[in-house]
This record gives C-alpha cells, sequence and structure tokens, in this order.
C-alpha cells in the first residue's frame, strides 16, 4: 500500500504480488512511500509483478530514507523497474532532505520494456546514495535512467555501470 511519514522496521514478503493497474505503483514491501518515510532492514523474495514503478522494496519513493534493505525476489513491469526501488523522486522543493538509498543490495533479476530498467532502480533523482550493490541481471544496467546528483561524480560513478556503488 501507501506510507506517509512513517517507518517500516524488520519487513518481509515472500509471496508473488501481481497489480496490473498503470496509476498504481507496486513493491515487495511498499507501493509508494512518501514524507519523511523510514524503510529500514527489510527484504523480499517474492516475485513482484506489475506496469509502472515496480520494484522489489518500493514501487514510488518521495522524501524517503532506505537503509538495509535487500531483494531477492524476480522484479517484472513496463517502465520504471528496479531491484530496490522503481523510482525515486525527491521532495517536491528538490531538497536531499531524508531521500537516501543506503547499503541496499539486489540479486534478484529484473526485466522491463524502456529504458528505465535497472538492477538497482529505473529512475532515480536527486538521492544520496551509498554502498549500493547487485548482481541480478538485467538489460546490463545497474540505474535504468538517472538524473541530478550533488556533484558530478555521482553522475561519473553511474555511467560506468560499476557493480559496487561508492557514491560518498
Amino acid at each position: 500500500g501507501e506510507i506517509r511519514d512513517s517507518m517500516l522496521t524488520k519487513c518481509y514478503n515472500k509471496g508473488e504480488i501481481q497489480y496490473n493497474s498503470k496509476a498504481h505503483s507496486v513493491g515487495g514491501i511498499v507501493g509508494v512511500s512518501y514524507y519523511n518515510s523510514y524503510v529500514n532492514n527489510c527484504y523480499n523474495t517474492g516475485e513482484v509483478n506489475g506496469i509502472n514503478n515496480v520494484a522489489g522494496i518500493i514501487g514510488y519513493s518521495q522524501a524517503t530514507n532506505i537503509r538495509y534493505c535487500y531483494n531477492n525476489g524476480v522484479v517484472k513491469g513496463n517502465d520504471r523497474i528496479g531491484g530496490i526501488a522503481g523510482q525515486i523522486l525527491p521532495h517536491k522543493d528538490k531538497t536531499y532532505t531524508n531521500n537516501y538509498l543506503y547499503y541496499c543490495y539486489n540479486i534478484g533479476n529484473v526485466t522491463g520494456n524502456v529504458a528505465t530498467t535497472g538492477n538497482i532502480n529505473g529512475y532515480i533523482d536527486y538521492c544520496d546514495v551509498e554502498y549500493v550493490y547487485s548482481i541480478g541481471t538485467t538489460i546490463d544496467d545497474q540505474w535504468g535512467k538517472v538524473g541530478t546528483y550533488k556533484n558530478a561524480t555521482y553522475q561519473d560513478i553511474y555511467s560506468n555501470k560499476t557493480a559496487i556503488i561508492n557514491a560518498m
């Protein structure tokens, strides 16, 4: 479902999730996460299927702190598909406040039909990233589409498609 200004800790999913609506996001743990939410120490091993904003942990994330999470489930969709998050966006004022992706990994296979499909996430913008890892298989890309970061170092790291991202 959806969380706002909430904290999820030590949650997991092992079941299959399928939702065929273009209007809604699908995640193994959370479909949509908004404003000052925390998703920590969670994992998914179930298959997650959807259309847009589909991921092993969070389908659509805005101003959320994602830490110590992993996905080992298969993730399938069309647009903005990722092992950890389908889409990560900042708060509406485009600050980095509480928009983190730290110490997460994906080992599940990810498939999508467009350029916004990646082993880690489908689309990411204005997010702090540290120690994120993937050995899942998809269209030979860790990050589907990368937006703006604090400095050029982030963009350089992502454009090289390295398996281990150490952006801090």
